[in-house]
């Protein structure tokens, strides 16, 4: 042995070296049972678990799609802020979310149906449009708001700290004497 490797010989014009008495190729079938210390068997089953994991995963469908889109005023600028509120048709659950300050807005994650879409903004009147999302797809929707006053509501409650509502009923009073309510006469009273 010399620096640590065996000594061989050459035989013959093939320039191929002899160690130990055996050829290489030789060699290398019994060093290939054990590869990083696993035998090739472990090898094949770990290839084929690999296979079969990633035949899964192609198994696997999209089940919703997605509104994405711009809101602008007429002249084309975009809004910012503008509130974007989405509501089921047929389940009546309610999405709400806000456009960016470029006018962007995004809706991803939608069950497939019929959605009413409402964009609402200050000094702006309210747009209501149907929207339609399809499975696997994303709708596109540049929303464009009219110029207009914003809305007042006013709401009446009433509370504990609050003085109660009285509303104003019509009524009469009749004064009937004590000798009429005497003479009227008793209905009989039936007993099983």
């Amino acid at each position: 042995m010399r620096d640590g490797l065996p000594m061989g010989r050459f035989v013959g014009g093939l320039g191929v070296r002899l160690i130990n008495g055996r050829y290489p190729f030789e060699m290398r079938e019994e060093s290939m049972k054990l590869v990083f210390g696993i035998e090739k068997r472990h090898i094949a089953a770990f290839a084929l678990l690999l296979l079969c994991l990633s035949s899964l995963t192609l198994g696997q469908t999209t089940v919703t799609g997605g509104i994405s889109g711009t809101v602008t005023d007429p002249s084309g600028a975009m809004v910012g802020g503008a509130k974007l509120t989405l509501k089921s048709v047929a389940t009546g659950e309610a999405t709400t979310t806000t456009s960016s300050a470029t006018g962007d807005f995004q809706l991803p994650l939608l069950k497939p149906g019929d959605y009413t879409l409402i964009v609402s903004r200050d000094n702006f009147k309210s747009l209501t449009r149907t929207v339609t999302v399809l499975l696997g797809q994303n709708s596109t929707l540049n929303l464009a708001l009219e110029l207009g006053t914003g809305t007042t509501v006013i709401e009446v409650t009433s509370g504990p700290t609050s003085p109660p509502l009285s509303i104003p009923t019509q009524s009469r009073t009749f004064r009937i004497p004590a000798t009429t309510l005497l003479t009227l006469r008793k209905p009989p009273r039936a007993f099983p």
